[in-house]
């Protein structure tokens, strides 16, 4: 018993933490229990509660089954009304996906125009817009060489 706890604590070691993107599978089980949650609880209400027993077998049918779509309907909006993920990570990806797009897939290259119109607004001296320059540059370096060349 001794080598077993000493085995235990010295030569294994907890597992590293992994990351994932969401709770899998476990997300289906728990909408299963949820229903069935909502199912028996339902049931119990119409079935064996004393305030509904001067009640006939079929309006205690429909006290049961009307209760659950309202049990439902309720779940839905609040699944509609909160979001999967908080506002601080949607903001977070954002950044991220612009990130991407701006620095590996190079995307929003053709944005310079309109760049360089609202610059020249601003600095009425600057450069004429070359294409060709843009395209052997990234937009970055282009607009600090045309803003150091006025």
């Amino acid at each position: 018993m001794r080598a077993d706890a000493w085995t235990l604590l010295t030569l294994t070691r907890r597992p590293w933490p992994a990351g994932a993107q969401n709770i899998g599978s476990w997300q289906e089980v728990l909408d299963l229990v949820i229903v069935a949650a909502v199912i028996t609880n339902a049931a119990m209400i119409a079935f064996t509660m004393q305030l509904l027993n001067d009640y006939s077998q079929y309006t205690r049918y429909w006290i049961f089954i009307g209760f659950q779509w309202v049990i439902f309907a309720i779940q839905f909006l609040i699944r509609a009304a909160i979001p999967d993920e908080p506002y601080d990570v949607s903001i977070q990806r954002q950044r991220q996906d612009f990130i991407n797009a701006k620095i590996i897939d190079k995307e929003g290259e053709e944005d310079v125009a309109e760049l360089m119109s609202q610059m020249r607004d601003k600095f009425p001296n600057i450069k004429e817009y070359n294409k060709a320059e843009v395209d052997q540059y990234n937009l970055s370096s282009f607009v600090k060489n045309t803003i150091d060349a006025e």
